[in-house]
């Protein structure tokens, strides 16, 4: 689900923000907000994996190495750990880049950048949810 909010921000995000600032670019600025905008999706998915990863070693270890007691609670908190951050990052990381310095040259609205980030987002967690959930139920038709 997380990789279909990405994609949300591919394809969603990134034709809106060039087009809300169609009037104001050249060709050429447009194809280097086009690039600016992919990159900071790129950014965003591989910064969200390397995330969860070492967060994910972490409470590994932790668990290894805390009291039989303690482990057992990050051993339950884990996934709803590694699932908030699988889909509060990515956006998080877009937007934080979007608002940096050298964004707000490329972004000529950087709050409704990330605004239109937030919601294409979370419709593409929604889209892919919604995927799963009828896939769920024809194959659950088709197997009983």
């Amino acid at each position: 689900m997380p990789a279909a909010g990405l994609l949300g921000l591919r394809f969603v995000f990134l034709p809106l923000t060039i087009r809300s600032m169609r009037r104001s670019m050249t060709d050429e600025t447009r194809a280097a907000a086009a690039v600016a905008a992919d990159a900071t999706v790129a950014s965003a998915g591989i910064a969200t994996a390397l995330l969860v990863i070492a967060t994910a070693i972490g409470l590994f270890l932790a668990a290894i190495y805390l009291p039989d007691r303690i482990s057992a609670d990050v051993i339950g908190a884990t996934p709803i750990v590694l699932l908030t951050l699988l889909i509060t990052a990515p956006p998080t990381f877009v937007a934080r880049a979007e608002q940096c310095d050298g964004a707000r040259r490329v972004f000529a609205r950087p709050t409704l950048a990330v605004l239109v980030t937030f919601i294409s987002y979370f419709v593409g967690l929604g889209i892919a949810a919604a995927l799963i959930s009828v896939t769920f139920v024809i194959a659950s038709d088709f197997f009983t």
